[in-house]
């Protein structure tokens, strides 16, 4: 694989195999959520201006992708005491 010049930021990509989306820092994935959601795009940009601030390292957060809470789903009914 090519090195990427120092300019560039890497792109957001989709996994085939999952459908999620990617982006890969410093030859690690880092998975973003379903691919083409503001969801993942937002957790993108995140990741990105982390990578940033981080001197171009990647350093993984604590916080990881939390998937949305469907309303219609029996758990979330009884945590709201309905």
């Amino acid at each position: 694989m090519p090195k990427r010049r120092r300019k560039q930021v890497p792109s957001y990509c989709k996994h085939r195999a999952s459908g999620q989306a990617v982006v890969y820092l410093n030859g690690q994935s880092v998975y973003l959520g379903p691919h083409g959601t503001e969801v993942s795009k937002a957790e993108y940009d995140r990741v990105i201006a982390e990578w940033l601030a981080a001197g171009r390292m990647y350093r993984p957060s604590v916080r990881l992708f939390q998937p949305v809470l469907r309303t219609d789903e029996p758990e979330a009914e009884q945590a709201e005491g309905r």
